[in-house]
């Protein structure tokens, strides 16, 4: 028997005022799957993000991830999911390892040796004031925030915008690592290059 989709959707759409932002998106990632969301800006990429984690209802539709409804379970399930969002916002007086602290803190401590480990891979200095990172290392900060819990399923929105080529291979070497632990990787991007 086939194992259940870690992430389902049917008849998935949102609309805003007169914008329909998604139209029926019906939608099924397998476990241990890396799953490459592609569409051009303003496609609905990041609406889908924000309706599988249930940060906005949909107009009509549902959706499913890891076996547990979105609106009725959105608790139990974000608590399983590693999310990185497509427009990072941090607290910028703290430094970087003052947040993976926090961060780990919230979600039940344990978490900073690894977060530690993927800092020196993307070669983020976490003594420094988050005010003073470039993009690229906001950038990265987020995806080690999202990293670090070892979640079953990574959600991540355009996870490598803003990153160096070099970089960008990291993270993907990263993911593929994930992948090979049992996570599920689904991310969104408009490049279509880093999707195949």
């Amino acid at each position: 028997m086939a194992e259940a989709p870690v992430i389902e959707t049917s008849g998935l759409s949102k609309r805003y005022g007169p914008v329909q932002a998604l139209n029926d998106l019906n939608l099924a990632v397998r476990p241990g799957d890396i799953f490459g969301f592609l569409g051009p800006n303003g496609a609905g990429k990041t609406t889908t993000i924000r309706l599988l984690l249930d940060l906005i209802r949909p107009t009509r539709g549902h959706a499913r991830v890891l076996g547990l409804d979105t609106r009725s379970q959105s608790l139990e399930m974000r608590r399983r999911v590693g999310y990185m969002a497509g427009e990072v916002a941090l607290y910028e007086q703290m430094t970087g390892g003052e947040l993976l602290s926090l961060l780990s803190d919230l979600r039940g401590g344990g978490h900073l040796p690894r977060a530690r480990k993927l800092a020196g891979r993307l070669d983020l200095d976490l003594k420094r004031r988050i005010g003073d990172y470039s993009s690229g290392m906001k950038q990265k900060l987020a995806l080690i925030a999202a990293l670090s819990p070892a979640a079953e399923l990574l959600i991540l929105d355009e996870p490598t915008k803003g990153l160096d080529p070099l970089v960008q291979l990291e993270v993907y070497a990263i993911l593929a690592e994930e992948r090979a632990r049992g996570c599920t990787v689904f991310f969104s991007s408009h490049i279509l290059p880093e999707v195949e």
